[in-house]
């Protein structure tokens, strides 16, 4: 099951890598999972004491609850690996360069570019 966690408690757990991604890929991939572990777990075992939480990258459309998970774990990675304050900051001394700013942070310069949309930074490829 690449890209995805499996759950047992909170210190045991494995998350899984595709074969075939970049460094930078799998960074963005791990801090996403670790998102789940971090947000969703506790109301699992809340809701379900004992049980294991299974998260996979790939969700029925028509889940709302899960598609919403998703957003918040991707919400979590790129928060983790690009903070608000020190992302704006390396922004600006690279004038926008979103490729540039990508390299110093570890991430694809897809996933900087969407940080800063996020933050309503301007950027240039």
């Amino acid at each position: 099951m690449p890209e995805s966690i499996i759950v047992r408690s909170t210190n045991d757990f494995t998350i899984f890598l595709p074969s075939v991604t970049s460094v930078v890929r799998d960074r963005f991939t791990i801090a996403h999972e670790l998102g789940h572990l971090f947000l969703h777990y506790a109301m699992i075992v809340r809701n379900f004491p004992g049980a294991m939480m299974i998260a996979t990258r790939w969700v029925k459309e028509d889940n709302d609850d899960l598609k919403r998970a998703e957003w918040e774990a991707n919400w979590f990675a790129a928060a983790f690996l690009m903070p608000a304050a020190k992302f704006k900051k390396c922004l600006e001394e690279n004038d926008g360069h979103v490729n540039v700013v990508a390299v110093q942070f570890g991430v694809s310069p897809k996933a900087a570019e969407v940080r800063a949309q996020s933050l309503g930074l301007f950027v240039y490829a």
